[in-house]
C-alpha cells in the first residue's frame, strides 16, 4: 500500500471513530429520554427525536467511512473502484447527526425550566454557528 492510500484509510478510519463516538452519545441521550420517569411532555418527545436522527445520521458515517477505508485498502493492493465520492455525502450527515445532537441538548435545558432552556439554547447557538464555519471548510 503506498502512503497516500494509507494516509487516506487512516483519515477515513477516524472519522468513522469520532462517528461513533458521536453517535454513541446521542444514543445514550434517546436512552435517557426514553427511560426516564419524568413525566410525559412534548419537548422530551422531540428531544428523543433529535436524538434518534443524530443516532441514525453519525451510524450511516461510521458505516460509510468504514468501507471507505476498507476500499481504500483493497484498491491499493489490486485494482477496484473509488469511492470518494461519498465523503462529502457522509460529511453533510456527520454535520447533521451533530446539528441534531445539539438540538436535542437544547431541548433538554427547556424540559427542566425556562432559565436552562434560554441557557442551553444560547449555547447550542454558538456551538452551531462554529459547526457551521468549521465544516464550510470540509464539506465541498
Amino acid at each position: 500500500m503506498t502512503g497516500a492510500s494509507e494516509i487516506l484509510s487512516s483519515a477515513y478510519h477516524e472519522f468513522a471513530f469520532v462517528s461513533a463516538i458521536l453517535g454513541g452519545a446521542a444514543l445514550g441521550g434517546l436512552m435517557s429520554w426514553i427511560n426516564n420517569p419524568w413525566p410525559e411532555s412534548r419537548l422530551r418527545g422531540w428531544a428523543a427525536g433529535f436524538s434518534m436522527a443524530a443516532t441514525a445520521c453519525l451510524t450511516v458515517c461510521v458505516v460509510g467511512w468504514s468501507m471507505m477505508a476498507a476500499a481504500v485498502r483493497l484498491k491499493a493492493s489490486s485494482t477496484g473502484a473509488t469511492y470518494e465520492w461519498l465523503h462529502p455525502w457522509l460529511s453533510l450527515s456527520f454535520f447533521a447527526g451533530i446539528a441534531l445532537f445539539l438540538v436535542s441538548m437544547a431541548l433538554g435545558g427547556w424540559i427542566f425550566s425556562r432559565k436552562l432552556g434560554i441557557i442551553s439554547t444560547v449555547i447550542v447557538g454558538v456551538s452551531m454557528l462554529a459547526l457551521v464555519i468549521i465544516m464550510s471548510n470540509f464539506v465541498t
